[in-house]
């Protein structure tokens, strides 16, 4: 019995440790989680702040006043500056033509490109020459006679003074015209033998031939178009707003030119030396020409001549615009207005005076002051004294 029990007792306890390993952590826990709360519900209630205002980032632009060169854009077509026909000065069938005698060809001053058939010209100045020879013997003739008819009439002891014509003078007078007359004559042969032979007036190429190996020419006749290539000119139109930024080489001043092509990088450099007297009454503009010197030659690389007929833009220097400000395109707004922020980087609107523009930039003349910063960032909504934020990385405009 006893046994009995004392299994009963020890089952009873191995029962009871049992529960407490369950009950123990639960009960722990449940303490914990009350404790919890009580420290949360018990705890003071912090502060909450506003979050801060996010202010917009921008770029600024600082100017500074410079001396801007204007720089007028033109465009025209490129033509020889001495243009004309070779025409012939004689009749007669052309008898040889210098391998130059083409078109595209080139030549040099006092070429002869043309030759006539000389033959009757020879002919006329032998023909002339007899012809002088004989009239300078009559001439001879006739003064020896007026010699001897007044030597004659001193002898006879006349009081009566002596007539012209007996003293042969008229004879004499004729005599003499028609030595002159021969010799006028023997020049004139001797200048249209010289012009059998037909020179190139300057040195330049050949545009157009108009004659060939034996074709008859006849006084007059145009035998070829030559222009010269020692220079070359552009006709430039420019805008009445152009005009008034524009030194005229009338003025004795001439503006420096720079001429390019689309298909090239090539440059060529010139000057202006006239304005048209008149304004183009279809397009109310007036024309300036632009000479360029040397502008047929060929470069080392081969490359470097100009062609007539061919088109070119030109690059115009204009007049020097004194202490002006430039501001970038992209920050203007309406049209004429820009952002400015102050030293407390707040925004401030300016209104611009502008006196030229370029595709990237306008020249303004008021508006804007020395170390403005210019806003380049485009803002949306940008009121008067808004706060921004500046970057850094801040530019400066103080050089064209």
């Amino acid at each position: 019995m006893d046994g009995i029990y004392s299994l009963y007792i020890l089952s009873h306890t191995l029962s009871m440790n049992r529960v407490l390993r369950i009950l123990l952590p639960v009960t722990v826990l449940g303490s914990s989680i009350a404790f919890g709360k009580m420290l949360i519900a018990t705890a003071p209630e912090t502060e909450r702040k506003p979050p801060k205002p996010v202010l917009p980032l921008v770029e600024v632009i600082e100017v500074s006043p410079i001396d801007y060169p204007i720089q007028l854009q033109s465009r025209g077509t490129i033509t020889p500056q001495t243009q004309g026909e070779l025409v012939a000065e004689i009749a007669g069938r052309i008898t040889a033509t210098s391998p130059h005698f083409k078109a595209g060809g080139s030549f040099k001053a006092g070429e002869r490109l043309i030759t006539l058939d000389p033959t009757d010209y020879h002919y006329a100045v032998t023909i002339a020459e007899a012809e002088q020879a004989q009239a300078n013997l009559t001439l001879e003739k006739s003064r020896a006679e007026a010699a001897q008819a007044e030597a004659n009439w001193k002898r006879m002891k006349l009081s009566a003074k002596p007539t012209a014509l007996t003293l042969h003078r008229p004879q004499l007078a004729q005599a003499e015209a028609a030595l002159a007359a021969a010799s006028a004559k023997l020049k004139q042969t001797k200048r249209e033998l010289t012009r059998t032979q037909i020179v190139a007036p300057y040195s330049g190429r050949l545009l157009e031939k108009r004659v060939d190996l034996g074709q008859f020419v006849t006084r007059g006749a145009p035998l070829a178009t030559l222009y010269a290539t020692d220079l070359a000119e552009v006709r430039l139109p420019i805008t009445d707003r152009q005009s008034r930024f524009l030194t005229l080489p009338e003025s004795g001043i001439q503006s420096r030119v720079t001429l390019s092509t689309t298909h090239s990088d090539l440059q060529w450099q010139g000057r202006l030396v006239r304005s048209e007297a008149a304004i183009d009454s279809r397009t109310q503009q007036l024309y300036v020409v632009a000479q360029i010197e040397n502008p047929y030659a060929t470069r080392i690389d081969g490359t470097g001549a100009l062609r007539i007929g061919q088109f070119v833009h030109a690059e115009i220097e204009g007049k020097t615009l004194q202490q002006v400000y430039r501001v970038p395109r992209v920050a203007v707004r309406n049209g004429d207005e820009v952002l400015t922020v102050d030293d407390d980087n707040q925004i401030r609107h300016r209104t611009l005076t502008t006196i030229w523009q370029q595709t990237d930039q306008l020249i303004v003349s008021a508006g804007v002051e020395p170390g403005d910063r210019i806003v380049t960032t485009a803002l949306p909504y940008a009121p008067e004294g808004m706060q921004v934020k500046v970057s850094k990385a801040e530019s400066s405009l103080a050089k064209p």
